[in-house]
């Protein structure tokens, strides 16, 4: 299992972790928010392709080795995901799991569920499905494979143990899809009467504050690869609640705002 990565960035240390497909759970959020008060400087810093940071550690060590008990460090390597499918999410943390330790940080694998906002990311591997379909079409820059939902974990984890990735380590922004971020109200995709909210943060921080906040929802939280969250399954009334108590605290909730 792959710890979380501990590394210099201008003059902090920094606790980074690849959640796969940006999933968390409730707990993580509440663990995440008493290590940033702990051990580093009370804020969580959400970056580029799902990845989530704790910076300017006082103690790593043990930073690292609490974190190391959540499901925040479910892979070795950034596993990105369309953060409205289900289907895709799940199946990247599937691939997370079974991507090698030895994978290099900067190898970037995407899980496209239909839409086209993780496809057109510099990937080094493509997972394109589609939500009516158990067929997955696997694409790197030399090969493309055809499989099923079931084997494609087995076979990303066996390209990753052969590719070479070119580019560094460094995360920089994530490609803008062509339509709006998932930023607001959305309830397109879902059942009447239940909805998903889309949240911004000024430049990817929240406070700890915030952070055990959103843990005591208790509700499924994704993080999406240009630095926000999906709130998942809220009734209609609940997710009104969730706008009226998060708004005033910083958080952005129109995809228009200046701030994003």
């Amino acid at each position: 299992m792959p710890r979380p990565i501990i590394t210099s960035q201008l003059d902090s240390t920094v606790l980074r972790l690849f959640p796969a497909g940006g999933t968390t759970t409730p707990q993580d959020w509440l663990e995440l928010a008493e290590s940033a008060r702990s051990y580093a400087d009370a804020n969580i810093y959400l970056n580029a392709h799902s990845a989530v940071e704790l910076r300017n550690l006082k103690d790593s060590e043990n930073a690292a080795k609490r974190l190391s008990a959540t499901s925040l460090h479910t892979s070795s390597c950034r596993v990105v995901a369309s953060p409205l499918s289900k289907q895709a999410r799940h199946l990247a943390q599937a691939i997370g799991s079974q991507v090698p330790d030895s994978a290099a940080e900067s190898l970037l694998i995407g899980v496209d569920g239909g839409e086209g906002s993780i496809a057109c990311q510099q990937l080094d591997v493509c997972v394109q499905v589609a939500d009516d379909s158990s067929k997955v079409q696997i694409s790197t820059s030399q090969e493309v494979i055809r499989t099923t939902m079931e084997q494609a974990p087995d076979a990303v984890s066996e390209i990753a143990n052969r590719i070479e990735v070119a580019h560094d380590a460094v995360l920089s922004d994530a490609t803008l899809p062509t339509t709006p971020l998932p930023i607001g109200w959305l309830a397109d995709h879902m059942p009447e009467g239940r909805v998903e909210l889309g949240v911004g943060l000024f430049e990817g921080v929240m406070s700890a504050d915030i952070a055990e906040l959103v843990g005591r929802m208790e509700v499924p939280v994704t993080i999406t690869p240009w630095k926000g969250l999906i709130f998942h399954d809220l009734a209609e009334g609940d997710a009104d609640v969730v706008v009226r108590v998060l708004a005033p605290r910083g958080l952005i909730f129109d995809v228009n705002s200046p701030f994003l």
